[in-house]
């Protein structure tokens, strides 16, 4: 049970309680993310997302309210985001599928192109840090989870999270100074 002390000890920034309400509360916001995801990684990746969320914004937890509604809105607001995400990429998705799907025929020009652009691409990522490099290949190319890649990696989901920020950055780069290249990252990402 969350105790109003230990709520208080959070709230003041204490690590070891928010370990704690960690511990306690990580099934019920798991739980509320599953009933929406159906998916356990997504809920898992939500749930931490979540207790994150709680850790930065600590100071509004209102003592008076306890802890659980506040972290089950957060858990709940954090999956609708999550969803509409969801539903953005399957949209793009569909319309370049459909796009594609006009294409008949490719001549050996637009192939060659095409690999040109293929060979950009990698020399653009193999210019990223190793680490960012290898995070953005195992999460982006080899479709492995932010978990799956730190344990693979021996790193934290964290780490994890902050290479994939800073290498869209840097495609994003890309997108800012209208460098084709930019439309194949965003086809690899939608596909693979």
């Amino acid at each position: 049970m969350v105790t109003t002390e230990l709520i208080r000890e959070l709230k003041n920034g204490n690590v070891t309680a928010f370990e704690q309400v960690f511990e306690l509360l990580y099934d019920h916001v798991w739980s509320i993310c599953f009933k929406y995801t159906r998916c356990r990684e997504s809920s898992e990746e939500i749930t931490h997302d979540s207790f994150m969320l709680l850790w930065q914004n600590r100071h509004l937890i209102d003592l008076d309210q306890g802890i659980n509604a506040y972290l089950s809105t957060i858990a709940r607001n954090e999956v609708f985001r999550w969803i509409k995400k969801q539903a953005t990429e399957n949209t793009k998705r569909q319309a370049l599928q459909a796009q594609f799907a006009t294409f008949k025929d490719i001549d050996s020009e637009n192939a060659l192109h095409a690999n040109m652009d293929l060979s950009r691409l990698r020399k653009f990522i193999n210019n990223f840090p190793e680490k960012r490099r290898r995070v953005f290949e195992l999460v982006k190319l080899g479709e492995l989870t932010y978990n799956e890649a730190a344990e693979q990696l021996s790193i934290s989901r964290d780490a994890v999270k902050d290479h994939m920020i800073k290498a869209n950055r840097s495609l994003m780069q890309l997108k800012k100074n209208g460098d084709f290249l930019y439309h194949i990252v965003v086809l690899l990402m939608l596909f693979y």
